[in-house]
């Protein structure tokens, strides 16, 4: 999927459940499968595709509060959390545990 300026958009969550995870460095929130399929588009050096342990420990399931945007260079929300990225994404707002990298 490609957004106006032509970037990839990062993969929207397909469950809002208790299974979404963030990354920690970049707080992008997906599945824990979909992580396990296509790992974090911010950060591949993660390389958390088909590893069950690299998922685990670069995300977390212990978060609070979610925040969607669509267009970034619009959105009051992305302008108030200083993000500059140009693709859609869903992010969490704090970690509310202790992160073990």
């Amino acid at each position: 999927m490609a957004n106006q300026g032509g970037a990839a958009a990062a993969q929207i969550p397909t469950s809002f459940g208790h299974e979404l995870r963030a990354c920690l460095r970049c707080r992008l929130v997906k599945t824990y499968d979909q992580f396990r399929e296509s790992g974090c588009e911010n950060c591949p050096f993660f390389q958390m595709e088909d590893d069950h342990e690299r998922v685990v420990d670069c995300t977390t399931p212990n978060f609070t509060g979610i925040i969607s945007v669509m267009d970034p260079t619009k959105s009051w929300a992305a302008r108030w959390l200083r993000i500059g990225i140009t693709f859609f994404f869903a992010l969490m707002i704090t970690i509310s545990s202790t992160v073990r990298i």
